[in-house]
């Protein structure tokens, strides 16, 4: 015990514990420093990059409202190009005006309303026939009276091209009598800026004619400075006298900034300031308009633009651990000791991986020279065994796989409905029996091959022109059945004929368009079977004019679709049972199928089983009847066949 109190002891004393001591104590402390100077400059940094966003925000924002103010003054003076409303201004002398002058009238004002939707009422006084005119944009309502509003009492012009502002107040009804089921609420309550826009008799003589007011809210100003500000900032728009026409904090609306922040001289500035009050960052800048004098004022905390930094800061904290990692790294030489048989066994995974197969002339000896019998000696040795435990036990799955699918297969293609082979004999007897007619020969040969071909299971993988044969067969039948004149129109490409496709796929689904499209049950009927290679896939499409696919059963038929494939998923004897289940619940008790059931569903999961990948469409077409696409990649067929046969073979 003793012995081994001694040995921790000189493990402290040594260099190993010395020198890592040694570096860090002086490296802490360069760190620190250099930690508080770089976030003073971040912090630094941080305030003008604020600040040029900030600028460039009001820089959008002063645009945004001079476009709406000069498009609403443009509006207004667009009477100097009505020639009927400048005669009226002109002319009239009576204060009683007709309809056709009112509507005249308030043509104009929804013109000018139109240029600005978000005036809250326009209204126009003409004090030559003493009457006023009220447009009330929120229920587009009209109002006209004898003039409440005197002279005196309304802007001073001296030329047409002036505009006054005036600043924010509550909205009225300029003595336009109201009434309470007319009037929105927000009219009365709102608080509004006024546009004022002289009339004048142009060009005859340069008298005044007509005062024209626009009411704008408040808040059509803060929607154009949205980019300038967050909720935890603070914006107001004040004009030359330094009074607030509207700001993010309605309840200092009127006020003048002056006597809210105590640093006011730099807001005579007529370019971009940015100044401090306390904690507060405070920056300003003019609005670059020929029609109004305000500015922008935008107050925030200075702490929350050192917020915004401490992804920075992280970084310098991830730096610093860098840096003192490195200083650490003598000890990295013993860590290798450990690490570099762990990478060697990495190495070997990933030449496994990237081989896909197990290799037996590689072993895990071959990769790892670890000869230390410690903890990592007998995880790798560990870890050895597990590996060839695993390849045992893959190879057995692989097996029992092949042994299984050629299994399902064969399952999914005995259940194809038999109900047509005993109607078709049922045809053929009675036809025969009434006719006698030669004919039958052929459609009995005929049959029989099919039956033929239907019965022998073996191979389950043929190619694709005895598919389309046992189709032509099938359709031959199926008009000696119905007594039709129609034709199937087959559009297949030569280079499709040697494709290895599952046994009876294509059949089902042509089996559809009689059962449920009802085809060749009228003059007329079109069927359409096309096949063609595109790259490595084959479409295969089935077009007929018979009756649609309602949209239920579309989306009945999918949801099948897409159970199937989710089954795909699961591997081993578990899949193939659960396959075989999810199928036989959707035909009857006798095996017939129901609606679009089994025979879609089972043509599905055979090409999944063979092709691995398959894209399945059905749709109502244009033709007034049903198309279904099948599209599944053939190189993969090919490979995945030949093999499953080949190994059936040699059992």
């Amino acid at each position: 015990m003793a012995d081994r109190i001694k040995a921790v002891k000189s493990a402290f004393h040594s260099i190993c514990w010395k020198l890592p001591v040694g570096l860090m104590i002086p490296t802490i402390i360069a760190m620190l420093f250099f930690a508080s100077y770089f976030t003073a400059s971040l912090q630094q940094r941080s305030i003008e990059l604020y600040e040029q966003q900030t600028e460039a925000a009001f820089e959008t924002s002063a645009k945004n409202i001079d476009y709406y103010i000069s498009s609403c003054v443009s509006s207004a003076r667009s009477v100097y190009i009505n020639d009927d409303l400048l005669t009226f201004l002109r002319y009239k002398k009576q204060s009683y005006t007709t309809i056709e002058e009112r509507n005249m009238i308030f043509s104009y004002l929804k013109t000018v309303y139109y240029s600005i939707s978000k005036a809250k009422q326009i209204f126009l006084a003409i004090p030559q026939i003493n009457t006023s005119f009220l447009y009330l944009t929120d229920n587009l309502w009209n109002s006209t009276t004898d003039m409440k509003v005197s002279v005196d009492d309304m802007p001073e012009f001296s030329d047409f091209r002036d505009i006054v502002i005036e600043p924010t107040h509550l909205a009225g009804t300029y003595g336009h009598l109201v009434g309470f089921h007319n009037t929105s609420p927000d009219i009365v309550d709102k608080m509004v800026f006024t546009i004022w826009i002289p009339i004048y008799n142009l060009p005859y003589t340069n008298t005044l004619s007509a005062y024209l007011a626009i009411d704008m809210p408040i808040g059509f100003i803060m929607e154009n400075c949205q980019l300038a500000y967050d909720e935890t900032e603070k914006v107001y728009i004040i004009n030359a006298q330094g009074d607030i026409m509207a700001s993010s904090d309605k309840t200092v609306v009127h006020e003048n900034i002056g006597n809210i922040y105590t640093t006011t001289g730099d807001f005579d500035s007529s370019e971009f300031t940015s100044f401090t009050d306390g904690d507060l960052l405070i920056m300003q800048a003019p609005i670059d308009s020929k029609y109004v004098g305000w500015k922008i004022v935008k107050v925030v905390p200075v702490s929350n633009i050192y917020g915004s930094t401490w992804g920075q800061g992280q970084i310098l904290l991830v730096t610093i651990l860098v840096i003192l990692v490195i200083v650490l790294g003598i000890n990295i030489i013993q860590v290798l000791h450990y690490m570099i048989p762990i990478k060697q066994v990495t190495s070997y995974m990933s030449l496994v991986v990237r081989s896909r197969s197990w290799r037996k002339d590689i072993s895990l000896s071959d990769y790892v020279t670890y000869k230390t019998d410690d903890e990592i000696g007998v995880l790798i040795e560990t870890f050895g065994t597990m590996m060839r435990s695993i390849n045992d036990y893959t190879v057995r799955q692989f097996e029992l796989e092949l042994a299984y699918t050629k299994s399902v297969l064969k399952m999914l293609q005995a259940q194809i409905n038999p109900h047509f082979i005993y109607n078709t004999i049922q045809c053929f007897a009675t036809n025969a029996l009434k006719n006698k007619n030669p004919e039958q020969y052929h459609l009995i040969s005929s049959f029989g091959q099919m039956l033929r071909y239907a019965m022998i299971l073996d191979p389950p993988i043929v190619p694709f022109f005895k598919e389309v044969e046992y189709v032509k067969r099938y359709i031959e039948l199926q008009k000696m059945r119905f007594g039709s004149e129609n034709c199937a129109e087959f559009y297949i490409h030569p280079d499709t004929a040697g494709v290895m496709v599952p046994k009876m796929f294509l059949q089902p689904m042509v089996e559809n368009s009689f059962i449920h499209g009802r085809v060749f049950c009228a003059q007329g009927s079109i069927l359409k079977i096309s096949a063609k290679l595109a790259g490595e896939s084959m479409w295969i499409t089935i077009t007929d004019n018979g009756v649609p696919i309602s949209p239920a059963d579309m989306e009945r038929i999918y949801e099948k679709m897409s159970r199937v494939g989710r089954l795909f998923t699961v591997t081993g004897r578990q899949r193939d049972v659960h396959i075989g289940d999810t199928l036989q619940e959707e035909s009857g008790e006798d095996g017939s199928v129901q609606g679009y059931g089994i025979g879609l569903e089972n043509v599905y999961a055979r090409i999944l089983l063979s092709h691995h990948t398959c894209e399945f469409k059905i749709f109502a077409n244009e033709l007034g009847g049903t198309t279904v696409v099948v599209t599944f990649p053939i190189a993969v067929a090919q490979e995945t066949m030949l093999t499953k046969d080949n190994r059936g073979n040699s059992r």
